[in-house]
Parts: C-alpha cells; structure tokens; sequence
C-alpha cells in the first residue's frame, strides 16, 4: 500500500524442503525484493511494516510449533526491512473467528477496480493467505 490504496497483493514462496533459519532468512529477502520489484516507488525508509504476530488458540486443531515457524519467520522479514515503523497485530485483534467467505466479501467491497487488479493470485487453495493479508492491511489503514 502507498498509504492510500493497494498497490500490490500475494504470496512468496520459498522452496519446502528449506527449513529453520535458512527458510525465515530466504523468506525475507524474497519480500524485500518483491517489494523493491513491485511495489516501492519512494524508499522503504519511509515505509510501514505489518506483521501478523500467530497466535495459538486453546481449541485449536493446528500444530502450535508450525506457529513457532511463522513468528520466526515474521520476525525475520520485519528485522531485514529498513522500515519507518514496523506494527504488530494479533489474528484476534483484526479478524477474529470471522469465516474466511465473509471476510472476502468484506476486504473485496473494500478494494477499487484497479487495487484488485493489483493482485497476484496463488493457486486458489492459498488464495486466503493473499485475503488475510489485504485484510490485515485494510484493518491497520482503518478501512475496515
């Protein structure tokens, strides 16, 4: 986002059998420089980061360390960003329990012509990776 609208949407890769600080480190350079490619267009100095902090709920059916990963990995791709301010937010703290198909139709509704035009789509069995993530974005530029 350039603060005012999406600018760009979607998912990066990094191979699987990559694991540990190998994974988070090549991880965070792929985001560092699919956002210099894509999306910069003033230094990211300037910018803000939003990370997504997981967080394991009690009745949950997901492996807790698989959580472990993803906090590490965040934390290296917010470390490896040389940005203005780097926010933390919870799951429980923008979305909550809300099913995925409501909270499509909310971030849609949400997004211009061309903002959704801006997104790259994954297979659509990750395309709900790519919505939370505009989610979590919509939310912390209070457009929710």
């Amino acid at each position: 986002s350039d603060g005012q609208q999406l600018t760009w949407a979607g998912l990066v890769f990094v191979p699987a059998k990559l694991k540990g600080a190998a994974a988070w480190l090549l991880m965070a350079t792929r985001v560092r420089e699919c956002l210099s490619d894509r999306v910069v267009s003033a230094p990211l100095t300037r910018a803000r980061a939003i990370v997504e902090m997981p967080q394991v709920y009690r009745h949950g059916v997901a492996d807790p360390n698989c959580l472990i990963d993803l906090a590490a990995c965040a934390g290296a791709i917010a470390a490896s960003l040389p940005c203005a301010e780097i926010t933390i937010v919870r799951p429980r703290e923008w979305k909550g329990q809300t099913p995925k198909a409501v909270a499509e139709k909310r971030y849609r509704s949400k997004l211009s012509g061309p903002e959704l035009a801006r997104i790259e789509w994954p297979a659509p069995s990750l395309r709900h990776n790519v919505w939370d993530a505009i989610g979590l974005l919509l939310f912390c530029l209070q457009k929710q």
